[in-house]
C-alpha cells in the first residue's frame, strides 16, 4: 500500500503528500495531508495574529533584537545590490524635508534626549545611546504626512519602533497609547 486516506479532506493520497510524524500513524504519517495542513496553519496564524497583536508585536521586537546583526547585514546587501532604490528615496525624502520646511540642530536632539529621560519616547525602553543600536530621531507626524522637520517635530525613538512605524501617524500605529485628535 503506497497511497492512504486524508482524515479532513477524506481523499486517497500518496504518502508522499502526508508529512512524517513521531506519534503518526503505523507508517508514521500524519493524518493530514500536506495541502489541508498548510491551509491549517495559515487559519491558525491569521486567527492567532487577529487576537494577539500586542505578544505578536512583543515576539517580533524580541526577534529583531536577538537577530539584530542579522537585519542589518540583509539591508546593507540589499542597499549595495539595488543602489536605484536607495538614491529614489533620498531623492524623495530630501523633496519632503524642502516642501515641509524645518530645521533640527544636535542640540534640538539633545534636548529632547534628556526631556526623555533618556527612554524610547514609543515603548519607554532605554535607549543606546553610542554604536550599534543608537537610538533614531523620528519624526512624530511623519514627513511623508505633512509633518516639518523643525524641532518640535522630532522625538528619540529605539531602531525597532522608529522602523516599525515607518510613515503611519502614531495614534494608527499604536493607538493603545495616543489618542486621535480627530
Amino acid at each position: 500500500m503506497t497511497a492512504k486516506p486524508c482524515l479532513v479532506c477524506q481523499e486517497v493520497k500518496a504518502f508522499s503528500e502526508f508529512d512524517r510524524v513521531k506519534n503518526g500513524d503505523k507508517y508514521g504519517l500524519s493524518g493530514k495531508c500536506k495541502a489541508c495542513r498548510r491551509e491549517y496553519m495559515r487559519e491558525y496564524v491569521a486567527r492567532e495574529r487577529a487576537t494577539n497583536p500586542e505578544r505578536n508585536r512583543a515576539r517580533a521586537r524580541a526577534c529583531y533584537h536577538r537577530n539584530a546583526d542579522t537585519y542589518r547585514a540583509k539591508q546593507r546587501e540589499y542597499t549595495r545590490q539595488h543602489p536605484e532604490v536607495f538614491v529614489a528615496k533620498s531623492a524623495r525624502r530630501r523633496a519632503r524635508i524642502s516642501v515641509n520646511g524645518g530645521h533640527f540642530t544636535p542640540r534640538d536632539v539633545t534636548v529632547q534626549l534628556e526631556r526623555q529621560a533618556h527612554l524610547c519616547f514609543y515603548c519607554a525602553d532605554p535607549l543606546v545611546l553610542e554604536g550599534e543600536g543608537k537610538y533614531n530621531v523620528d519624526h512624530f507626524i511623519p514627513l511623508a504626512r505633512g509633518g516639518t522637520n523643525g524641532p518640535n517635530n522630532i522625538v528619540c525613538a529605539c531602531p525597532p519602533c522608529n522602523q516599525s512605524k515607518r510613515d503611519r501617524l502614531p495614534w494608527e500605529w499604536m493607538p493603545h497609547r495616543f489618542d486621535s485628535p480627530l
